[in-house]
């Protein structure tokens, strides 16, 4: 899938799928002297510790989430890692999304685009209401972190990375970041680069879904 192109340069976007089914997605940035050349091949990076923790998640009787949940209210018991049914189920559906192939994760915002639009015009009037802030990011619509939990949503901001765009962060690590992004006008929508922002994809309305690197 051709992403983007100018006279010099481009990027694609792969799908890699094995005999099994499993695939993951690379996206390759080309430039065009006298002919055209891949110059980089990139992907998110650094899924291993998130696909250990889904792994363990998964691997999670009810009985035993039961379990871990009484004993995350033990006091001693700095290191558990969730200590209420809807934290597991945050978690687990958090990092089956990070590691999601892109028509998935696409296929998720479709499935919920009503309540991501909802939480989206929030968004944009509470930036209407605030100074700008250019060099931090911006946590937008705080109270409504219950409702896009439920989307497997990290959060929702504005920041120096993307620009003047709404970013609906799913995850990552550290800054290999995948989410959706909401750019009112298509000045707004951040450049691909293989060094930064790898994949930048339109889904409609003012909707993309991105990765970093």
């Amino acid at each position: 899938r051709l992403l983007d192109e100018t006279d010099s340069s481009a990027v694609v976007a792969m799908a890699l799928t094995d005999s099994a089914g499993n695939g993951s997605d690379a996206y390759l940035f080309f430039q065009r002297d006298t002919i055209w050349k891949m110059n980089a091949f990139r992907a998110l990076a650094m899924t291993g510790m998130i696909e250990d923790v889904k792994k363990g998640l998964e691997a999670l009787s009810p009985r035993e989430v039961e379990e871990m949940i009484r004993s995350s209210a033990d006091s001693t018991n700095k290191y558990a890692l969730f200590s209420t049914r809807e934290e597991y189920d945050f978690m687990l559906g958090n990092t089956r999304l990070t590691l999601a192939s892109d028509s998935a994760i696409i296929r998720h915002f479709e499935d919920h685009r009503s309540d991501f639009e909802r939480i989206k015009d929030a968004a944009v009037a509470e930036l209407e209401r605030l100074p700008k802030e250019s060099e931090r990011t911006q946590s937008l619509v705080e109270d409504l972190q219950p409702d896009y939990r439920k989307l497997f949503i990290s959060s929702v901001s504005q920041g120096y990375e993307l620009g003047d765009v709404v970013d609906f962060l799913i995850g990552g690590m550290l800054d290999n970041s995948v989410g959706y992004f909401y750019a009112k006008e298509p000045k707004d929508v951040p450049q691909m680069d293989a060094s930064r922002i790898i994949m930048v994809r339109a889904i409609g309305n003012g909707w993309y879904i991105y990765k970093t690197t």
